[in-house]
């Protein structure tokens, strides 16, 4: 499922990876030598894309048709030459009342939920960070 070049991994196209019909769910390990500067760990262009940038784990998502909604942006503080379980996780994205999470290190660090958005318009103002 995976290629290996120049230590990125691709992953090779497959609806697996589209969660634009029900729940999914991303995880990997980490341990990012520079947090300054934007690096993408995983992707599904169009779709969404985990990354370190600015000293955070930041998680973008899109809309099928970006005319339809924002996109959703999830960030969490992170440190350089530590390591991270880092993952995602869309419960009942194809439902009305779709919620994404953002975890680091086993744990819930920003969370979005589109179930009081009217229309389910999303946007960076509707995300909420977790304690």
């Amino acid at each position: 499922m995976f290629t290996f070049s120049g230590g990125v991994a691709t992953i090779w196209r497959d609806t697996l990876f589209d969660f634009n019909d029900g729940d999914f769910s991303f995880l990997a390990n980490i341990t990012p030598k520079d947090v300054s500067k934007h690096a993408v760990i995983s992707e599904k262009s169009g779709s969404w894309r985990l990354s370190v940038e600015n000293s955070k784990l930041k998680l973008e998502m899109y809309a099928e048709d970006p005319r339809q909604a924002d996109p959703v942006i999830l960030t969490a503080p992170i440190e350089a030459n530590k390591k991270y379980h880092v993952g995602f996780k869309v419960f009942g994205f194809r439902d009305s009342g779709s919620t994404v999470r953002l975890y680091l290190n086993g744990r819930s660090v920003a969370e979005f939920s589109d179930a009081s958005v009217p229309d389910g318009k999303s946007g960076t103002e509707q995300v909420q960070s977790v304690g």
